[in-house]
């Protein structure tokens, strides 16, 4: 694994960007009335790491 790592180029950053970002707006937004905001909020906040 770690010379096959090494060897790749492919890298998985942008997921655990998404996914780092995910979490923070699940602890800011604790208590949203409806999961379609919270799908809003997501769509909203990571429109530029996405495309």
């Amino acid at each position: 694994e770690m010379i096959s790592c090494i060897l790749s180029h492919y890298s998985n950053g942008k997921m655990e960007g998404t996914n780092n970002k995910i979490k923070l707006m699940k602890r800011r937004g604790y208590g949203y009335r409806n999961i379609q905001r919270f799908a809003l909020r997501f769509r909203l906040e990571t429109a530029n790491i996405l495309s």
